[in-house]
């Protein structure tokens, strides 16, 4: 689904923009192992310079509709993919052309240029390819930069500004014109390797460029006139001193003529400039002919705009391309699908360390304060939903399995690292081995829940009666939320404490995932479910990749994971919740909802479950 960048701006962005910059930076930094040195400056501008010690990048962080991390990305994403810029500059300087120095040079300005279209939008689909999120804001800023970089958005009039034009996914006005084919080029550049842009951009100019320039300029060669002299109008000091001797007759006659007028009645005008008069209104009757030809010529120089306005021979350029367009193509989206992969597991590597060493678990109980669930009044359930679930639970096989070994009791260290910290808990592994199914519920309790609250108690109450009695099937809640610089964890072991499940804080998510990443970890039932519930706002946009990060490893270690996204169904909530769980949520927003996804989603899960444990 399309939307606009400002959807994925979310509320709490604006507070951690600064933050997510300069972590999307260091991540870069880590991956290609060079300095990358970030400051920031009032505008909308972004400066990038490169030299021997690395990238300098100053960011303008000014509100604007491209937003700064989109504008830094597309400089990042020439450093990811080794955009090479400079190995194409020396290698045009060395491409043997048959012309003079100053027309290679004006060949070399634009060749770069056919390069920058080319490279700009190969970099952008590499990236996007990894980051899709990026993908979209790439798209919907070059709609934006589209009508700064064109004065007047018109049919192309040749090749580069058509190539200019599908850059910017101008696609229509390229097709109305005989350049259709550069939205080709700009096709074929996507996701290719380091090299795509390069080589296209040569075959651009061999096949497209030169044949437009040897059509075009031999077609504007100088036509004979003025009394069989030839007039050359693309001598650019001649045509100039044309025009001032025709402006200066022009001007001196009407002055003169204005002077006799001002000076002598009619009469006297006539009788005593008689002898003269028929050569200053001859010179004045010819003053419509004298300027037409001045304007027609004029105009014609005009609209050489661009690339035939500075070239005024036709040459050809020598290379040792000879492979066709399709065949070059395919070899270029190979490579490029190799280095996407392997830049892809690199940044994954990366990402996950970061996470990894922010989140085991020494370092998350230092973010972590347990609080207690006090006793409340029994929520009202759906008894049907409760039936029909306890009847699926009832297939499960399982309980409670007693291991004695001959030394007994071991250390969890994990465990026991929990304790040293928290100074509660066990840290023996236990000689009991649960072999039924485990489910862990981890409830939003931030303060944007509010009026969502009985929504969530109702499905707890359902999945707690559905169990019931049940040796085979265990519900673990844990409610979380943030306040200062803590995750608050409030386990919920009994069906009255589900009342006091509310509403205050804010919404650490990665921390919360994480919390449960180790509870379930622990746990050990072959088989696993995390229903995660919340409302789609968390305090900030690095805990969504910290969520992804943290339910990614729980899925390689056979935990089933959905998400629950408790509000309304936009794009925003969508977004996130995608990025976090891939296809694996739902939007609810009512009783009804929460029974349709206890007696579907959950219910499907299970099933799914079972059939691989063999449990049936």
């Amino acid at each position: 689904m399309k939307t606009s960048l400002q959807k994925y701006n979310f509320d709490f962005e604006e507070n951690s923009k600064y933050e997510i910059i300069s972590n999307t930076a260091s991540i870069v930094e880590q991956l290609k192992k060079i300095r990358i040195k970030l400051s920031f400056a009032p505008g909308k501008k972004i400066d990038f310079t490169k030299s021997t010690k690395g990238y300098f990048i100053k960011v303008g962080m000014d509100n604007d509709i491209v937003l700064p991390k989109t504008k830094l990305e597309r400089e990042l994403a020439k450093i990811v993919f080794d955009s090479p810029v400079d190995q194409f500059a020396k290698y045009a300087k060395t491409i043997k052309t048959n012309t003079s120095t100053s027309q290679r040079l004006v060949f070399f300005k634009y060749i770069r240029i056919v390069f920058h279209y080319l490279e700009s939008r190969r970099v952008e689909s590499c990236y996007g390819n990894i980051y899709r999120g990026a993908q979209e804001r790439f798209i919907d800023a070059r709609k934006h930069d589209a009508m700064g970089e064109f004065s007047k958005l018109e049919i192309p009039q040749d090749p580069i500004e058509a190539l200019k034009l599908a850059r910017y996914d101008k696609f229509e006005l390229v097709k109305a014109s005989e350049f259709a084919i550069a939205i080709q080029y700009i096709e074929a550049v996507e996701m290719t390797g380091r090299l795509g842009a390069y080589d296209l951009a040569i075959m651009y100019w061999e096949k497209v460029v030169q044949p437009f320039l040897e059509k075009n300029l031999r077609q504007s060669k100088p036509s004979s006139g003025n009394n069989g002299k030839d007039v050359d109008f693309d001598d650019s000091k001649g045509l100039e001193q044309k025009k001032s001797e025709i402006l200066e007759q022009i001007i001196q006659s009407e002055k003169k003529i204005r002077k006799i007028k001002e000076t002598d009645s009619i009469d006297r005008f006539f009788s005593r400039h008689n002898d003269k008069i028929n050569q200053y209104y001859k010179l004045d009757s010819i003053q419509g002919e004298i300027k037409k030809i001045f304007s027609q010529n004029t105009n014609a120089q005009e609209m050489k705009q661009g690339l035939l306005a500075e070239l005024s021979e036709p040459f050809k350029i020598y290379t040792d391309q000879k492979i066709p367009f399709a065949e070059l193509t395919n070899r270029l989206k190979r490579e490029g699908k190799k280095e996407i992969k392997l830049i892809e597991e690199d940044l994954e590597k990366i990402s996950r360390q970061k996470v990894l060493g922010e989140y085991h678990t020494g370092k998350i109980g230092k973010l972590i304060k347990h609080t207690s669930a006090k006793r409340s009044k029994s929520v009202i359930f759906n008894k049907n939903v409760s039936l029909k679930l306890k009847n699926l639970f009832k297939k499960i096989q399982g309980g409670m399995q007693i291991e004695v070994d001959s030394v007994g009791d071991d250390i969890d260290v994990e465990s026991y690292i929990d304790y040293k910290i928290q100074k509660s808990g066990y840290f023996l592994k236990s000689s009991k081995v649960f072999s039924g199914f485990d489910i862990v519920l981890a409830i939003d309790e931030s303060g944007s829940m509010g009026g969502k609250v009985p929504i969530v108690q109702r499905m707890c109450a359902t999945l707690y009666d559905a169990i019931s009695g049940l040796p085979n099937v265990r519900i673990t809640v844990v409610g979380w939320s943030g306040f200062s610089d803590y995750c608050t964890i409030k386990k919920i072991t009994k069906p009255l404490e589900i009342g006091s499940i509310d509403a205050t804080g804010t919404t650490p998510l990665g921390a919360a995932v994480w919390y449960c990443q180790h509870l379930i970890e622990k746990m050990t039932s072959p088989k696993r479910l995390l229903i995660l519930i919340t409302d789609g706002q968390p305090n900030t946009t690095k805990d969504v990749e910290i969520a992804r990060q943290g339910i990614s490893i729980m899925r390689k270690t056979g935990v089933f994971c959905n998400g629950i996204c408790v509000g309304y169904d936009n794009d925003e909530f969508t977004f996130f919740m995608r990025k976090i769980f891939g296809n694996d949520f739902v939007i609810i927003d009512d009783y009804q909802s929460v029974d349709i996804f206890l007696t579907n989603e959950i219910a499907k899960k299970i099933v799914q479950s079972l059939r691989m444990t063999n449990f049936y």
